[in-house]
């Protein structure tokens, strides 16, 4: 289950570490990203680009050539193409990005800073600072 923004944000205001917080922000910024270049449907965009193709095809075969309908079909087409084309780079962007920066390994170190910091505000809690 994923906090919503709003919550995500509440919480990382509260760190007091700076360089802490700005290493969250870098990772929930590219984890963003990430999810959202991933998580794009190349296959399911192809398959739409091809039915509006088939329309096009469809309208021609059956003599219903209507120059705005087809100019509005390919436009559709180029749109779908161009979001495509868009999420390919970013999807190589973000995968270089993975490796290049070593994200993973980051992610790992932003990880043991956060829990040192949890630990730390439970200890300062407990004791009454």
């Amino acid at each position: 289950m994923e906090l919503p923004q709003s919550e995500v944000s509440h919480y990382l205001e509260e760190v007091e570490d700076i360089d802490l917080h700005i290493e969250l922000f870098t990772c929930f910024n590219f984890y963003r990203e990430f999810s959202d270049a991933i998580n794009y449907n190349m296959s399911l965009a192809d398959k739409k680009r091809e039915e509006l193709n088939s329309s096009i095809s469809e309208m021609a075969k059956n003599g219903e050539i209507n120059i705005s309908k087809l100019q509005m079909e390919k436009e559709k087409i180029g749109m779908k193409f161009v979001e495509t084309e868009k999420y390919y780079v970013k999807k190589k962007s973000c995968w270089n990005e993975f490796y290049d920066k070593d994200m993973l390994r980051k992610f790992n170190e932003v990880l043991i800073r956060l829990n040192d910091e949890i630990e730390t505000v439970k200890l300062i809690k407990q004791n009454g600072y």
